[in-house]
């Protein structure tokens, strides 16, 4: 990349030009997120993947945790 102020070629990944000119910043926040394809949205609903309306962030994902491991767990045990 160029830098804009000075027209210098910089180094690959860098973030600052030797003239002090920022060449790389955080990417702008996500405000409207893509919608799921609806099968995968459905498929995630049916396996409890949504979170309840009395049901904090924190409790969410404890739940999804929780489901993951029984999940490896029951499979663990078919396989041996």
């Amino acid at each position: 990349m160029n830098c804009p102020t000075c027209g210098r070629l910089a180094f690959y990944h860098a973030k600052q030009c030797i003239c002090g000119t920022l060449l790389a910043w955080p990417a702008p926040p996500v405000t409207t997120p893509r919608p799921m394809h609806p099968a995968i949205a459905l498929r995630l609903r049916e396996l409890g993947f949504e979170r309840r309306p009395d049901e904090n962030p924190t409790e969410f994902a404890e739940r999804c945790r929780q489901y993951i491991l029984d999940r490896h767990l029951r499979q663990k045990g078919k396989a041996a």
